[in-house]
């Protein structure tokens, strides 16, 4: 059952939670787009002040050339689309990390909307943070002992998309709040949104 609260409410909870659990503890973070996943990410890295191995969901994405061959008819570019990331390979690399296993995670590249030829090594540690939009998949969630949702109201999200890709893509603000009213938002709702509101834990930001 899920506890709708704040990050102060969150963070002995978790601390418990880890008290009574064998290691590596693996945790999801996901949310729609803008709801400030990241920004709790690191609030929680500072707050359980340990070792912790961090792996993003967007590393995953496949990217437009494969995506363009490999999606679903009518969503070749829909990068809200769960197939649009590389379920199968993030989940087999949590089940690496469980097992102290250095893994080797993509680097994929926002401004090109491809995976780059470069790698990023993640060593194992007692803590497993997966951050992400698909992070509470069932793909993943299974892999999962704790999983957050983190939420924000829509106006708020909106206006965090409009600052993130005016500096990541360069579009113009009315571009951006078409793109999310029209794909952004339908395509959460559609595809993730109801693994979201089965998490353990839903942060309000």
């Amino acid at each position: 059952m899920s506890h709708a609260s704040d990050i102060h409410t969150l963070i002995p909870a978790l601390r418990n939670k880890l008290a009574a659990a064998n290691s590596p503890f693996v945790i999801t973070i996901s949310g729609p787009s803008g709801s400030g996943k990241t920004t709790i990410v690191h609030e929680l890295i500072d707050a359980l002040d340990m070792p912790v191995a961090l792996v993003h969901t967007d590393d995953y994405y496949i990217g437009k050339t494969r995506m363009k061959a490999e999606m679903p008819q009518g969503e070749a570019l829909n990068f809200d689309h769960p197939a649009s990331i590389d379920l199968a390979k993030l989940a087999r690399d949590i089940v690496s990390l469980q097992a102290n296993l250095i893994i080797s995670s993509p680097i994929y590249d926002m401004a090109t909307s491809e995976p780059t030829a470069q790698t990023r090594v993640v060593q194992p540690a007692g803590v497993i943070i997966i951050e992400g939009i698909a992070a509470n998949l069932d793909e993943i969630r299974s892999h999962s002992d704790f999983s957050i949702c983190v939420t924000a109201p829509l106006e708020e999200r909106i206006r965090r998309c409009i600052t993130r890709d005016n500096t990541r893509n360069l579009r113009e603000e009315h571009e951006v709040i078409a793109h999310f009213t029209h794909v952004v938002a339908p395509s959460y709702d559609i595809y993730f949104k109801h693994a979201d509101e089965q998490a353990d834990f839903i942060v309000r930001n």
